[in-house]
């Protein structure tokens, strides 16, 4: 499971199948520059950021 956790109104998560699934999920995200948890990977300075 992977998720969020706000104070104020708890917490959202995401599940997926499989491990498998995650990680191709991860990999789409890097690969592509799309958005994974409404957060779009980013590299400054050679380090892998999310905004």
């Amino acid at each position: 499971m992977s998720g969020r956790f706000f104070q104020e109104a708890g917490g959202e998560a995401q599940l997926w199948p499989s491990l498998t699934a995650f990680l191709v999920a991860l990999a789409d995200s890097l690969e592509e520059g799309t958005p994974l948890f409404s957060e779009t990977p980013v590299v400054h300075g050679g380090a892998l950021g999310w905004d």
